[in-house]
């Protein structure tokens, strides 16, 4: 929930109208993002080396920075139409949860449904201390950009799976009794504290 919290707070200090692919409170953050760019500045505490590569880079980009890692943030219910092939699949609720698994010295090309989304996360990120950059137009553009990424329809993406008791996702136990699917044996659930966790569906 750290993301969310932090677009919530920007939004409150922002006012601009909404984007129709977000939620309205989200919709401020896109603007204050944008206004951001090409500026955004990392946290403080991010390392000297990765604010030198970052703080002046465009934040949205029209197609996707050659080598960099494609972050997909869309909900599972979202990927029946496809999904870029080589993709890491995140909601961007969940992004803060599974920052391991971004490496910090390689360019991160974000995207989402229509790039509302994927601008906020990608100034969040690179506040943070990540490279991160949003793909402008979202899915469109890795469809019918000038230069077409390869698609692929994930497994089963947003059924609902039920889980047993003594169900973990990536070691840890949900107390959760159904999930959703995000692709394979991949799973989005939250737990009985309200963490959200995405990872593989194991069963006992």
């Amino acid at each position: 929930m750290a993301l969310r919290s932090a677009l919530i707070a920007l939004a409150r200090r922002v006012t601009r109208r909404p984007t129709r692919d977000v939620p309205e409170v989200l919709s401020a953050v896109v603007a204050r993002a944008a206004d951001a760019h090409p500026r955004a500045v990392p946290s403080p505490d991010a390392p000297q080396l990765q604010r030198a590569l970052v703080v002046d880079a465009p934040l949205e980009v029209a197609e996707v920075v050659p080598g960099s890692l494609l972050l997909d943030i869309r909900e599972p219910g979202e990927l029946a139409g496809g999904v870029a092939a080589e993709a890491l699949l995140l909601p961007m609720n969940a992004v803060p949860h599974h920052l391991d698994a971004l490496d910090r010295a390689r360019p991160i090309t974000v995207y989402c449904a229509a790039g509302a989304r994927s601008l906020g996360v990608a100034h969040w990120l690179r506040e943070q201390g990540y490279n991160a950059v949003s793909l402008e137009g979202g899915i469109s553009s890795l469809r019918w950009g000038a230069s077409p990424t390869p698609m692929r329809v994930p497994d089963r993406a947003g059924e609902r799976v039920t889980l047993p008791t003594g169900a973990t996702v990536d070691g840890v136990g949900v107390g959760a009794t159904t999930a959703e699917r995000v692709d394979g044996d991949r799973v989005r659930v939250l737990d009985a504290t309200g963490l959200e966790l995405v990872g593989h569906l194991a069963l006992r």
